[in-house]
Parts: structure tokens; sequence; C-alpha cells
């Protein structure tokens, strides 16, 4: 069980990093971005919070708690860019959060965590998931 301790940890830990991560880069004034990124803002808010949803599948949470927090988190750092005087609370980015987040969190949930051929029922969850 030690393994799979420390590995339940380390994506807690980088749920945790991507969570400030992406904080920062949300509360930045637009000046300060990398200007180099070919994807539309939309997309960049989709795939930041797919991460964020799948990494906080992988941390433990739920898939409802996932989703609440990770779009909990959006909706805090929308506020936070409306009140900020440099940037602005925008729906469809909030719109992209969700739907980026629902992404990561169904990948997970299909990919990592079905059932394995051969496993006990017991022993079916994703590597270093505590809980079957």
């Amino acid at each position: 069980m030690v393994a799979a301790d420390v590995t339940s940890a380390l994506w807690r830990l980088a749920f945790g990093a991507g969570l400030l991560l992406v904080a920062v880069m949300s509360l930045l004034p637009p000046d300060r971005l990398p200007q180099s990124m070919s994807l539309s803002d939309k997309a960049v808010h989709a795939l930041a919070y797919a991460l964020l949803g799948a990494l906080a599948v992988l941390s433990g949470l739920t898939w409802r708690g996932a989703l609440v927090s990770v779009v909990g988190f959006g909706l805090l750092l929308e506020i936070a860019q409306g009140i900020s005087g440099h940037r602005s609370f925008e729906w469809g980015d909030l719109l992209a959060d969700a739907v980026g987040a629902g992404i990561g969190v169904v990948v997970v949930i299909a990919v990592v965590r079905r059932p394995r051929r051969g496993l006990p029922p017991g022993q079916q969850s994703a590597p270093g998931s505590s809980r079957p």
C-alpha cells in the first residue's frame, strides 16, 4: 500500500501544481502572457481545464467532486479577473472551462479507471488509487 499512497500523493501534488499554474496564468495582465500560442483563447481554457479535471479525478476526487471543484475554481478565477482591472469576466471562458473539465473527467474515468480484465473486482481501480 505504500506505493499506492505515494502515487496518490503525487497525483494530488500534480493537481495542486496545475491549479497554481492556471491561477497564475489567468491572473497575469494580458501583455505578460505568451503571444506565440496559435490556439484560440477558448481552446486554451478547455485544454487547461481538461488537464485539471483529469488530475482532480486521478488525485482521488469523485467525478462530481472533480467537476464541482474545477468549475468552481474557474468561476472564482473569472470573478478575480473581473475585479482585477486588467482582465474581464467572460461567460464564454467559464463555459470552455466547464466543457474542458468534463472532457478531462470523462477521459480519465473511461480510460484509466475502466475495469481491467483478469483483476479481481476489488483491484479494478486506477493505479495508485486507494479506492476501487
